[in-house]
């Protein structure tokens, strides 16, 4: 017999229980540095893999997902005042970009995500670095 009375599990009253409460705050550049990384990633990626086998390969395919993930979530937490600032880093899509990933996960088109790491990425890492080398000059941002 089915029971009804089925509960979910306890809520945890840290909800970032997964993560090291010892690990500080990222910084604004650290957030650039995030989206660079991810980036290296998906370029490490794809110079390792022809479109056919990424295409054929479910962890590889989920590794691109994870870092155009962090991509994202790392574009959507740079301050709006920095995306101002920067206007040639398409911010809001990137972040969008990732969410969609992410969220509709069981949807991802592989083919459109290889692509995308082959023709947006390149440009989107010169901005970045240009922009990590300006700030890294002015000094600290928060």
């Amino acid at each position: 017999m089915f029971d009804m009375n089925l509960t979910a599990p306890p809520v945890h009253p840290n909800r970032y229980a997964l993560t090291d409460p010892n690990v500080p705050v990222p910084t604004e550049l650290d957030r650039v540095r995030h989206m660079l990384e991810a980036i290296d990633r998906l370029e490490e990626i794809t110079s390792r893999f022809s479109m056919a086998d990424f295409l054929a390969e479910e962890m590889t395919q989920n590794a691109a997902c994870r870092a155009f993930g962090i991509l994202g979530t790392a574009a959507g937490a740079v301050s709006t005042d920095l995306q101002r600032m920067y206007p040639a880093v398409a911010w809001k899509r990137w972040e969008q970009y990732g969410a969609d990933l992410l969220t509709n996960y069981d949807e991802a088109n592989y083919k459109l995500l290889w692509n995308t790491a082959i023709s947006d990425l390149p440009g989107l890492h010169k901005e970045l670095e240009k922009i990590l080398e300006i700030e890294t000059k002015l000094g600290p941002i928060s």
